[in-house]
């Protein structure tokens, strides 16, 4: 009960905050559109082939050319939403284990309603809340945060809403630049299907992607705090993720929605046998989706382990999308 009071907690302050927030950006946005069109015209609406609140907030305005931005406060744990740590658990590589606070901007442009290009970049700060950079992270407190570019083609197939994006990636994190990240290339593939006129929709996220790394063998000195044997038994080379997800449409502008993280793999480059993958720990994530227009959408959400249910062995983040024009 005590968890579930915690997650509640979470849950209202930071939805108070993205809609105070949010609220002015719609107000903004609205006088924007008054300046004149930039919307597709000839090429039919995607609205009719997406209607998930979230991909369609995650995929950017229906405009020729917008301007979308991603803001993520990836906090602590249910127990510490305020500490400086945030525990991986599920123990995968290229994960940072400390609170920050992420935004992104990219500029997207529409080909037509169904195919589109992007560039963006984001800016990453660490332990926002803290004076002093956290006592397990080297990297610098604040640094550019992986630009990338992003082609995106949504369609329709048997009642399926479906996302395809491919992207390239540069690795600028700089705790992960000193692991010989260098950046990677990714293949994403989402799946919505909206179950009869009840508000139950299922849903498939599958992924498939490919590190490049400069760095291998032995780093720092044996002994010592930070100490790495090789290198490669921390990069993964591809990695593999399939997660099934439901949702739940409480109300024209709130679903609920629960991802279950149960099939992620990834291949390290220390293992010489191409087929021989690490199974990364199973996780559940639970979260309340906040649809304040077409363009802006707000989720809250926890994760946790479903084999061990622990508040300091969870992960909170409050994620939004914004798109401009």
């Amino acid at each position: 009960m005590k968890l579930l009071i915690r997650v509640a907690a979470v849950f209202a302050v930071g939805a108070f905050v993205h809609t105070t927030f949010a609220d002015q950006v719609n107000e903004t946005l609205m006088k924007v559109e008054d300046l004149g069109s930039n919307q597709i015209s000839s090429d039919g609406d995607v609205d009719q082939l997406i209607t998930n609140k979230k991909m369609r907030a995650e995929s950017g305005s229906k405009s020729r050319w917008s301007i979308n931005s991603d803001w993520s406060y990836n906090a602590g744990s249910v127990e510490k939403p305020f500490a400086d740590d945030r525990p991986n658990i599920a123990l995968a590589s290229g994960t940072t284990d400390v609170v920050s606070l992420v935004g992104t901007i990219n500029t997207k442009y529409n080909l037509n309603a169904q195919h589109s290009l992007a560039a963006g970049v984001g800016l990453r700060w660490i332990a926002p809340l803290a004076q002093n950079s956290p006592k397990n992270y080297s990297g610098d407190r604040a640094d550019a945060d992986n630009p990338y570019l992003t082609y995106q083609y949504l369609y329709k197939w048997f009642g399926i809403q479906s996302a395809f994006q491919v992207t390239p990636t540069l690795e600028t994190k700089s705790n992960l630049k000193q692991l010989g990240y260098v950046g990677n290339f990714s293949l994403v593939q989402n799946n919505v299907y909206d179950v009869g006129t009840r508000g139950l929709s299922l849903g498939l996220y599958t992924s498939l992607m490919l590190g490049f790394y400069d760095k291998s063998g032995a780093l720092g000195t044996p002994g010592t705090d930070g100490y790495i044997a090789d290198l490669r038994a921390e990069q993964s080379d591809y990695a593999i993720s399939i997660c099934p997800f439901l949702e739940y449409q409480l109300t024209d502008k709130v679903n609920l929605r629960t991802v279950s993280n149960v099939w992620n793999y990834e291949h390290m480059r220390n293992e010489s046998r191409f087929s021989t993958l690490r199974w990364t720990k199973v996780f559940q994530s639970v979260g309340v989706g906040i649809s304040l227009t077409r363009d802006i959408f707000i989720y809250p959400n926890v994760q946790f382990l479903p084999d061990n249910m622990r508040a300091d062995l969870t992960n909170v983040a409050i994620n939004s999308n914004i798109n401009i024009f």
